[in-house]
């Protein structure tokens, strides 16, 4: 299969396109409303269509609105809550696995997918002491391992 090479020149140009008619501001609204990041809905669809952001990360809940981040007292502006996120990919596998390779997925692989996530999973918290993980499998090749650290926690 034939993959072709990702350009971002045509960005700029389909990007207000893309915020303007296709985004799903009404669903991704609950995550950084969350953090006190959007008082509204509204706020957020002009701010991104502003923006025309090429990546989103959602991540830190902070104690201010980000993007209040330069009017706030020095020192005042903190994360009380942050995620880290590890990404293990059926790719870095594909030296070991004799059955599939790339995005390709059969029994074996989710044996193989299993044992890592218990290996992660033992890691994060025996080792590093975390209480809090979420495991997910992603629509692609790859599993998550979500991590929310609660700062004061």
């Amino acid at each position: 299969m034939e993959t072709a090479d990702y350009d971002q020149a045509p960005l700029p140009e389909l990007l207000p396109l893309y915020y303007r008619r296709l985004f799903p501001f009404s669903q991704y609204y609950r995550w950084p409303k969350y953090g006190g990041s959007f008082s509204t809905l509204n706020e957020l669809e002009k701010e991104m269509q502003k923006i025309n952001l090429y990546k989103i990360d959602i991540g830190a809940v902070y104690s201010h609105r980000p993007n209040q981040y330069n009017t706030v007292k020095s020192g005042s502006f903190q994360a009380l809550e942050k995620e880290q996120v590890f990404d293990v990919d059926m790719t870095d596998y594909d030296n070991i696995r004799s059955c599939c390779s790339a995005a390709d997925i059969c029994p074996k692989c989710w044996t193989l997918m299993t044992i890592v996530i218990r290996i992660v999973d033992r890691a994060l918290g025996d080792v590093f002491g975390f209480r809090y993980t979420v495991n997910k499998w992603s629509q692609f090749e790859n599993c998550l391992a979500n991590i929310l650290l609660f700062i004061n926690d």
